[in-house]
Formats: structure tokens, sequence, C-alpha cells
């Protein structure tokens, strides 16, 4: 109906009224002269300051030719508003996502860090336990073998007892470790003490230590490197127990009768450990 057009719409055409709110420059005369002309309707889209309107030009079935001129700006600030809530909605929906998944994260993860937190207890525990007597049983084997020394007993069990004193050294080393890996992971103030280590005498000590060993499985051990000290930067157990695992697992791999050679070098300001043996090997 011409005389009655829906809101925020102007018709134009044969007998419609003229409204007082339509806005200026319409009706399009050339879209409606191309309509006469040629009978295919005509849409397009025409901005007038801040209003944007769609216009369409068409034949009616009764053969007027009707302009039909709609405002666009409520559509389109409905369109902006629908965005702008199907943003919000996405930001709430991936916040709320983030906490839930936060919060099941750290109800599966609980469990994990209560048995990690038990077994960091219980190695803290049992060191400080066990390092009272072995601290004796250190004591005890040094007094045995400063004596043996002072009466004469023969080397061979000078030597034992002095490759004794040395291994409970090293197991109390190993409970200090324990005790140092218990506090870091209680905080980060702890950081292990680093400083300068003679590499060559470490290797000749951890050769010694394993002497009986290799006797016993008919090896041959030798120490190769430069006679003066080959100081490195590091914690000193730690380093003594790398040492002693390399030539621990060489022995294991040997068959009796073989050769295994210990050879320190320094290359600029790096010192090289290499351990090689006439085991088996492996394929690289």
């Amino acid at each position: 109906d011409l005389t009655r057009p829906p809101g925020c719409m102007w018709l134009y055409g044969p007998g419609a009224a003229v409204l007082p709110n339509a806005p200026a420059g319409f009706p399009l005369r050339t879209d409606l002269d191309r309509v006469r002309l040629g009978r295919a309707p005509v849409e397009r889209t025409v901005r007038s300051g801040d209003a944007v309107y769609l216009v369409r030009t068409q034949v009616r079935d009764d053969g007027d030719v009707v302009q039909a001129v709609f405002d666009l700006r409520f559509q389109l600030a409905d369109r902006s508003h629908l965005w702008f809530a199907l943003g919000v909605a996405e930001a709430v929906g991936l916040a709320a996502a983030g906490v839930t998944g936060a919060v099941l994260g750290r109800r599966a993860v609980a469990p994990l860090a209560e048995a990690l937190s038990r077994q960091r207890r219980f190695v803290a525990d049992a060191s400080h336990e066990l390092r009272t007597p072995i601290t004796r049983v250190h004591t005890r084997a040094q007094v045995l073998a400063r004596r043996a020394a002072a009466e004469g007993l023969p080397p061979a069990h000078r030597e034992g007892l002095v490759r004794l004193v040395a291994s409970v050294g090293r197991l109390g080393e190993v409970l200090d470790d324990l005790l140092s890996s218990a506090t870091l992971a209680a905080g980060p103030a702890w950081r292990a003490t680093r400083r300068r280590v003679d590499l060559a005498a470490l290797v000749r000590s951890a050769a010694a230590e394993e002497a009986e060993r290799v006797r016993e499985r008919g090896l041959t051990v030798r120490v190769a490197g430069p006679p003066y000290p080959l100081w490195v930067d590091g914690v000193a157990s730690a380093l003594r127990r790398a040492v002693g695992e390399l030539l621990a697992n060489a022995i294991a791999h040997t068959p009796p009768g073989g050769r295994i050679e210990l050879a320190l070098s320094r290359t600029g300001t790096t010192v090289v450990l290499a351990v090689s043996d006439t085991g088996a090997g492996f394929d690289t």
C-alpha cells in the first residue's frame, strides 16, 4: 500500500502520499526512468550523510513503477549489537573454559604433587637418619687405617682400609647430595656449591678405588694424561659419581683380560675425559 508504508521505509509512485520525514534526494528519477524503459527491477545502496538506504525500483503487477527506500541504519546498528554480544559471549565462554581447565588441571595434578612431596620428605628423613651412622663408620675406618699404617700391617691390608675410607666418604657425599636435592625442591634459594676440581686427580682416585674389582676380573686399567692438574669448575661429588659410573660401566662390559683406558686432555678451556675399553661396544 503506497499510502501506508512500513516503518523506516518510504514508497514513491503514482498515488503515493508525500511523507514529511522523507529523506532528501528521493525518489531516484534515473532508476524510475530506467525501469519504465527496460521493465527490469533496479536495486542499489545509497549513502547520504550518516544514513545508508537500500533503494529498489520495480514494476508492480498493475503496471505502475514504484520505488521503495529502506533506511538501513537500524538494521546495521542491530547487526553491530549482535556482533558485540557474540564477542562478549565468546570471551566469557573462553574465560569460563580457562578457569574450569585450571581448576580441573590443579585437581588432577594434586595427587602427583602430593606423591612427590612425600618422596622428598622420605629422602630427606632417610638421609638425616643415615648420616650419623655413616659418619661414625667413616671415622672408625679412618682410625683403623691410621692404626694399620702405624702398626705396619701388610700393604694389601692398608690399601684395603684406605679404599674403605674413600668408599664410605663417597657414600656420605651421596647422602649430602640427596639432602641438597630435597632442599632444592623445597625452594629456589639453594644452589650447588661449585668449586675448582682437579679432574685428573679425581680420575686417578676413581681408578684406585676400583683396583680390587679390576684385579678380580683380570683387567688392566690405564689412566693417561698430563702430570699436572686439570682444573674444572664443578661439584666434586657429582663429578666423582659421573666418573665412577663411566668406569663401572667399562668394567662391567669388558671381558676378562681386557683393557680400559681413561684418557685426559685439555683443548683450550675444555677438559676432556675419554673412556675406552676392549668390550663389545655398540654400533653408532
